[in-house]
């Protein structure tokens, strides 16, 4: 069987695609708010595989990860399609801790506070806005449009109108209440207290999802943590990830949208989804942590 020239070209250029996309970058969504607001849900990275192959990850490095709690299939095939292809999910975190480093969590004057190497770690990145619960299904705008999305904690700056903010558009409508009527809100500063009936002690690879933890990272181990600390599914929860794991370093923001739009506004005038796209954030380099976050 004889292929022409045009299909032989053809057959080389998808696989030469193929080859960039698996060992030299990575485009990435973010579907969440755990890297608020360094990352807002809805942006669009570049991430670079090629570096990993000669350099580690760093302190204050954002990288995209397999997903930890992802359980792979013992076929070594559909294993590699997983971890490379598809499937297997992955997650968007800073590295908090590299081999050898000692990885504390412990709660001072009310606020959680990290310390690498018995040294208090000033992250500059944390989210310092609070946290308002917003769930589209809420609102009949998404109940036409059959929406299955649930609530999620977006960031808020309190202080301007909802239809303001400057991360996200927020519809009243979409608004979480409590039981008294007041919205949902988490601060950012509070502390994430440990699971009922865990003992608080300084043993050696101790976590639970709380804000209290104690490890120390093995070779090609990393501590992995979400900027919006009470808002994100990190190492405090499933413990160091491997150097393996790592799939790429974010460097590039390529695109960033505000999903807060209402579908049938945009259906009735297509042009309004132009004011959604936060233009500021797009085509951007992320900001590196390597040399300005100090260990005090």
């Amino acid at each position: 069987m004889k292929f022409s020239k045009t299909a032989v070209q053809c057959i080389a250029i998808i696989m030469l695609a193929f080859a960039l996309r698996l060992f030299v970058y990575g485009l990435y969504q973010i579907p969440t708010g755990s890297m608020e607001t360094s990352l807002l849900v809805g942006e669009v990275l570049v991430g670079d595989k090629l570096s990993l192959w000669w350099s580690a990850p760093q302190r204050g490095d954002i990288i995209v990860c397999s997903d930890p709690l992802y359980r792979y299939s013992d076929n070594i095939l559909c294993r590699f399609f997983e971890r490379y292809i598809g499937g297997a999910g992955s997650i968007t975190k800073r590295v908090v801790g590299i081999p050898g480093d000692q990885i504390k969590g412990v709660i001072e004057d009310g606020k959680p506070v990290v310390y690498v190497n018995n040294k208090r770690y000033d992250e500059a990145y944390i989210n310092r806005y609070p946290l308002i619960l917003v769930d589209e299904s809420l609102s009949s705008e998404y109940l036409d449009m059959k929406s299955t999305d649930t609530g999620e904690f977006r960031s808020y700056d309190p202080h301007k109108p909802y239809q303001s903010q400057p991360f996200y558009t927020i519809h009243e409508d979409m608004i979480v209440h409590t039981h008294n009527g007041a919205p949902l809100i988490r601060m950012p500063n509070a502390s994430v207290a440990p699971r009922e009936g865990q003992q608080l002690h300084d043993a050696v690879d101790y976590w639970d999802g709380s804000d209290i933890f104690n490890v120390t990272l093995k070779a090609r181990q990393y501590w992995l943590m979400g900027d919006s600390r009470r808002n994100s599914l990190d190492s405090r929860e499933f413990g160091p990830v491997t150097q393996s794991q790592i799939q790429a370093i974010i460097w590039f923001r390529i695109f960033s949208i505000d999903t807060g739009f209402l579908w049938r506004d945009i259906m009735s005038a297509p042009w309004k989804l132009m004011h959604y796209i936060r233009w500021q954030r797009c085509f951007t380099y992320m900001p590196s942590y390597r040399t300005t976050v100090k260990e005090e």
